[in-house]
């Protein structure tokens, strides 16, 4: 049967049909890949920036500090603000001020997220700013802490009129933040870490936390003093003297009075200290002279004014008398060794 012109079939409105589903199940494909797009994007940077991120700090503190470092101090800052004697010589004082101020300003407490801190300095003799720096370690909430930063910059530079700002950089392939009035820099290390500092500091840390460069624990020297004084202990100082330490005391102090010190201490090389504020307070010391012979000299000279002051009945009635006590003097080779030790109860009383 012939057909008029202008009239359509069955066929056609089914062929017609099936080819405007076509179409639209093409458009919505098309439309699903235009929003797939942007979020594999997205998905694939976040991906990108979280192994950028993944980096795990070493255990030991000094190793994330550069081997060039001459000092390192560290603090257990968990530790210390829990304990009785930050109670007692910081909070009840009103020491605690500026922690105040930080809380109220950031409406949480920044100093919770900070576990430990590591501070170091570069160089033999580190005479500027540029040669310090300081690595954290803990749980922190890096948008509140970026926000509580940016709060204490925005009030810094309403006084003084200089309006510093942040800006997200990289270092190294590593997310951080920079300061717009100098190179001060904060990079972050993993979820847990934060080296700051300046460029080149920052940088030294990040090679020496990926174990590109040699860290502090490299140094003999340093690890011995550290592996000594800083087990149980929630401050702790580490670090090579000058070599014309001796010189720079008499200008400061004048020769005859530190004549004394500079001829006991003749030949002192590097000292460790650390101090336990938790549990009790607690010293232990180290000190490394040029060779055994001083160490030898040394250690009798104190070990016999130490024996003098626990045989003084004076002293013995007075708060000092537990501490003196306790203290211990050991030679070791090149090193001598102090340790005391108070029972908690004996240090909350006689501080």
């Amino acid at each position: 049967r012939k057909r008029q012109i202008g009239s359509r079939s069955p066929d056609d409105h089914r062929l017609e049909t099936r080819m405007t589903s076509q179409k639209q199940s093409a458009f919505r494909r098309y439309r699903a890949l235009l929003v797939l797009v942007p979020i594999l994007a997205l998905a694939a940077g976040g991906l990108y920036y979280l192994k950028r991120r993944a980096i795990t700090l070493p255990e030991s503190p000094i190793a994330r500090v550069p081997r060039t470092a001459s000092a390192i101090a560290h603090v257990n800052v968990a530790a210390v603000v829990a304990s009785p004697l930050w109670e007692r010589l910081v909070v009840a004082r009103g020491l605690d001020a500026p922690l105040v101020q930080i809380r109220e300003r950031c409406g949480f407490d920044p100093v919770s997220q900070i576990e430990v801190l590591t501070f170091f300095a570069l160089g033999a003799r580190p005479d500027g700013l540029d040669k310090v720096g300081v690595v954290a370690e803990g749980p922190f909430e890096h948008e509140r802490l970026a926000e509580c930063v940016r709060q204490a910059l925005a009030a810094e530079g309403g006084t003084a009129g200089g309006g510093a700002t942040m800006s997200q950089v990289e270092i190294d392939g590593v997310p951080a933040v920079a300061s717009s009035t100098d190179e001060s820099r904060a990079a972050f290390l993993g979820e847990r870490g934060n080296a700051a500092g300046m460029l080149p500091t920052v940088r030294a840390v990040i090679a020496t936390v990926r174990g590109d460069a040699e860290s502090a624990s490299d140094d003999p020297v340093l690890s011995r003093l550290w592996s000594t004084v800083a087990a149980g202990r929630d401050i702790v100082l580490v670090g090579h003297v000058p070599p014309n330490w001796e010189e720079s005391l008499r200008e400061a102090v004048g020769g005859e009075r530190v004549a004394m010190i500079t001829s006991a201490f003749a030949g002192l090389r590097s000292v460790g200290l650390g101090l336990r504020l938790s549990g009790g307070l607690g010293f232990g010391g180290m000190l490394v002279l040029e060779n055994a012979e001083r160490a030898r000299t040394l250690s009798t000279l104190l070990t016999s004014q130490i024996e003098t002051l626990k045989n003084n009945m004076m002293v013995s009635l007075t708060p000092l008398g537990p501490i003196v006590r306790s203290v211990e003097v050991e030679h070791r080779g090149t090193d001598v060794v102090i340790t005391l030790n108070v029972p908690q109860e004996l240090s909350l009383i006689h501080i």
